[in-house]
């Protein structure tokens, strides 16, 4: 994790100007402020600093408080991981030049230090749980808008396989009261009751010497000294659950429990005392309340750990938890932003908006970038969906471009994503890095919810482009293991996208299906090649230059050529079946005639 003091040598000027402007970054700015306890916020800090600019503040050895100023006036927004000390001190001591937000785990909801902290320098609490959130309003009777966003668990640092009971048990975590170790014991001491090859493996730490005492008695008296064992710290948490089949906790509460969720990455069935919230977080199969049924539980051959893998990749991965983070920061800059609003008489002209559509794997992304890279021009990637609303949200964007104000987009890192399917690009709010004027071009780039709705985007007379490609590419691109989540790859009927259900197919074969929905698509575009400008992915990969001069000079822009490289991707050694998928368009596809790609 990057120190805030690295970033010297990289950006001076933020340390010396505190009255700096703070919509003249091209990046979000986001300040992390930490304690000695990182775990929670080392992931979440490196994927913002993929898209936005971020610094961090380690106040592990002293709360530096004019370090931490010096990042509040440099930051868009800043992150106080943990209602602890360093936030009572800053709320209390510095000036809020930046919007604050605290993330609130469990610990201090128990404490006074809530109660310590000066809540007018905070804009935002994060509870990550919603029990963690009750507790703290009840508790201490302090309002202040907040939002339950979860621990995330960086799926792809837990090697994952299938697993079958092979009765190792394993207990990730300190021995202390919260953990509730007694009961650990008495559950062991009654599952190796009814069969003793099961055994538990700790890891983790005393941190009471009493409880050291109590268990070496305990194991001693309960005769589970060959049942049981101890590994210390451990610092390769992954590879040591490798051969465990099992998770337990005995908790009396946790805010989320991540030492439950790491080994659900990895396949490992979940055994869970069902403390107070527990609900909240994991399905109530996994949860007991007695000795006995935790003995059940365990006893029972009954695992699915791609169950396990996938609840928690749909509720707690990192891309998804940083989707809900990212959220937020735009949810919190709009309301900074809140005085651009239509009553500035903010003007659109229909001929500076371009709607860009077409068949989806078609191009729409890159063409979207190319779009950026006019003069005076913007184009978004996928945010505006709203038909209904699309006139008054364009207006807005406007707004903000004419203030200096961010927008959103989607990017891989840095840069524009070419490629919506990625599992790198992100939405995320920036400035534009270039001369905007009242004249500006605004695009809006959307597939199929727009081609659904086309005749409604017609009459507001704004510049349609749209995007075909070679149906069997097309298809073929549907079908690519990295692209199996897009509706158009989900055409069975046993995992058919709700947006097929009232499509009348005439075969149940997916690739026919598959073959249909492109030409439904495209007999719509070609019907309309008097009113849209349609161009084929193809003849813009051949020659890019003159593909976006035309569209340039239609729409009234420079075009001084690209600052990257377009490459065709019609190569037919990145795809498979595209034989069989070329029989099916043959027959399936008429209108591919009509666009070139089939001879008449």
């Amino acid at each position: 994790m990057k120190n805030f003091k690295s970033y010297k040598t990289r950006i001076p000027t933020v340390f010396l100007n505190a009255a700096r402007n703070k919509t003249a970054g091209q990046l979000i700015r986001i300040a992390f402020v930490c304690g000695p306890d990182k775990k929670f916020i080392n992931d979440i800090e490196r994927i913002f600093s993929e898209y936005h600019e971020t610094v961090y503040v380690d106040c592990t050895k002293q709360i530096d408080l004019s370090l931490i100023q010096k990042a509040i006036n440099w930051a868009d927004i800043t992150w106080f991981e943990w209602c602890d000390q360093i936030l009572i001190k800053s709320s209390n001591y510095l000036d809020k030049n930046s919007m604050i937000v605290c993330r609130i785990h469990s610990y201090e909801v128990f404490t006074e230090y809530p109660k310590q902290v000066s809540w007018d320098f905070v804009d935002h609490a994060i509870f990550v749980s919603k029990h963690i959130q009750e507790i703290f309003y009840q508790t201490h009777g302090i309002q202040i808008p907040s939002t339950i966003i979860p621990n995330a668990i960086n799926i792809s640092r837990y090697t994952y396989s299938e697993r079958q009971n092979n009765k190792k048990i394993a207990y990730v975590g300190y021995l202390n009261y919260k953990k509730n170790p007694e009961l650990l014991l008495q559950c062991m001491a009654d599952i190796v009751e009814s069969d003793n090859e099961y055994s538990l493996h700790i890891a983790g730490e005393y941190q009471d010497l009493r409880y050291k005492l109590y268990f070496t008695k305990m194991i001693e008296e309960m005769k589970l000294k060959d049942n049981i064992q101890f590994y210390g710290w451990i610092s390769n948490v992954d590879r040591w659950l490798e051969d465990k089949s099992i998770i337990i906790s005995t908790s009396i509460l946790e805010s989320f429990g991540m030492g439950i969720a790491e080994a659900m990455a990895k396949g490992i069935k979940p055994v869970i005392h069902n403390w107070f919230g527990a609900e909240n977080i994991f399905p109530k199969k996994y949860l007991f309340n007695t000795v006995s049924d935790c003995t059940r539980m365990i006893l029972s051959n009954e695992f699915n750990s791609q169950e396990y893998r996938e609840y928690i990749t749909n509720n707690y991965n990192l891309s998804l938890i940083y989707n809900q983070i990212n959220s937020l920061f735009h949810t919190l800059l709009n309301y900074t932003f809140s005085c651009i609003t239509l009553e500035n008489e903010i003007n659109l002209k229909p001929e500076n908006v371009v709607i860009l559509t077409g068949i989806p794997r078609s191009g729409t992304s890159l063409f979207s970038k190319i779009l950026n890279n006019l003069e005076n021009s913007v184009c978004l990637n996928e945010i505006l969906y709203n038909i209904d609303s699309l006139p008054e949200d364009l207006m807005r964007i406007k707004a903000r471009l004419l203030s200096g104000a961010p927008i959103p987009n989607r990017y891989e890192g840095r840069e524009l994503t070419t490629d919506t399917q990625s599992k790198k690009a992100r939405v995320a709010y920036r400035i534009v890095d270039k001369p905007i004027d009242q004249h500006v071009l605004i695009g809006s780039k959307v597939n199929i919810p727009y081609l659904n709705q086309i005749f409604k985007i017609i009459k507001h007379r704004y510049n349609i482009i749209a995007l075909i490609r070679n149906p069997i590419f097309t298809i073929a691109s549907w079908n690519r293991k990295e692209n199996n989540k897009i509706p158009e790859a989900m055409v069975s009927d046993s995992l058919m996208h709700p947006r097929w259900r009232n499509f009348v197919f005439v075969s149940d074969q997916p690739l026919i299906r598959q073959a249909q929905i492109w030409e439904t698509y495209a007999h719509l575009l070609y019907s309309l090649k008097e009113q849209i400008l349609l161009i084929r992915y193809e003849d813009l990969t051949l020659d890019a230059d003159e593909s976006i001069e035309k569209v340039a000079v239609r729409l009234n822009r420079s075009y001084c050529g690209l600052p990257f490289n377009i490459m065709n991707m019609n190569i037919e050694s990145r795809f498979g079946d595209l034989e069989q998928i070329g029989e099916v368009v043959v027959k399936y596809c008429p209108t591919a005639t009509a666009f070139g790609y089939l001879r008449s």
